[in-house]
């Protein structure tokens, strides 16, 4: 065989391997989409919400769903895109709030837990008054010392 048909063949070849890997993931997004039929639930999204609790530490943590919440519980912003903004539940703000008000975990630390977007959190402190701004320019102390008394 020369060169020039073995290469039509593998060109061929290549061509019924691509139709048949599209016709797989095909099949795939239709064997998916049936799924929450299949189980009594009305969208995917239903599903992803019954699911979330029971996901690895892995997966919770690259979709950003807490581990054991209540379906009405967890914020769907994450996974549902920005079409309107998320309401959050009086639960999820006032376990922000006591977190803020302990004063022990960072703005990030409290952002992933709660699964609540930085932006939102900073816009709640100052809706509570927790967030005093620190004035510019003076002098502040370092490993405890008085800022006013020069080092001897």
């Amino acid at each position: 065989m020369k060169l020039s048909s073995l290469q039509t063949t593998l060109s061929r070849l290549e061509e019924r391997t691509n139709s048949i890997e599209r016709r797989i993931r095909e099949h795939r997004v239709r064997q998916l989409n049936a799924l929450p039929g299949i189980l009594g639930l009305n969208s995917i999204d239903d599903l992803i919400e019954e699911l979330a609790p029971l996901a690895s530490p892995g997966l919770i943590a690259r979709i950003g769903v807490k581990k054991g919440t209540a379906t009405g519980d967890t914020p769907r912003a994450s996974l549902e895109g920005r079409a309107r903004p998320t309401r959050y539940s009086k639960k999820v703000r006032g376990r922000v709030r006591a977190a803020f008000a302990e004063g022990v975990k960072t703005l990030g630390d409290v952002s992933r837990e709660e699964c609540v977007p930085k932006a939102t959190l900073l816009k709640w402190r100052r809706e509570w008054g927790l967030v005093g701004k620190r004035p510019r320019g003076e002098p502040t102390a370092v490993n405890g010392a008085n800022p006013e008394v020069a080092p001897g």
